[in-house]
């Protein structure tokens, strides 16, 4: 059973049933949402958080619109959260948002292999709070040279 609750436009929780009972989970929407606002004030110190960008793999189109969006170039799969400044030995990170109890698809874990081995850093990240630190962390690692 699903039931969004919210008082704007978009819903940013939803109310699932398990084995344990009912219990409210924010939306990996709304997580996301809150990782961006982070970044735009975390900019402060970080200017190159301004290369952090969503990709908009996710959510519900028809199929005209999903056919079009592959045509584009679009992979299903690919995690929802890029951050191109090399550090710490990476070329990148590559955040993927879920939330509990959710996990990564076989085909995400699939791109995280490969994003892997490119020389990205992936994480998959289950909050905002911990997308943060994750992001956090990453940038507060030693620049990494890339020979151009």
């Amino acid at each position: 059973m699903m039931l969004a609750m919210a008082t704007s436009r978009r819903p940013r929780f939803r109310l699932t049933h398990d084995s344990d009972g009912y219990r409210v989970v924010r939306l990996e929407s709304a997580e996301q949402i809150t990782v961006m606002q982070w970044a735009a004030n975390a900019m402060r110190i970080w200017p190159e958080l301004r290369m952090l960008y969503a990709i908009p793999n996710g959510g519900k189109r028809d199929a005209r619109e999903a056919a079009h969006l592959k045509r584009q170039g679009v992979k299903a799969g690919y995690p929802d959260l890029n951050l191109d400044v090399a550090r710490g030995g990476f070329h990148g990170l590559r955040i993927e948002m879920k939330t509990p109890p959710n996990k990564p698809t076989h085909l995400q874990a699939a791109w995280h292999v490969c994003l892997r081995e490119q020389g990205f850093r992936v994480e998959v990240c289950y909050s905002a709070t911990e997308a943060i630190e994750v992001l956090r962390a990453y940038m507060q690692a030693m620049p990494t040279r890339i020979a151009a």
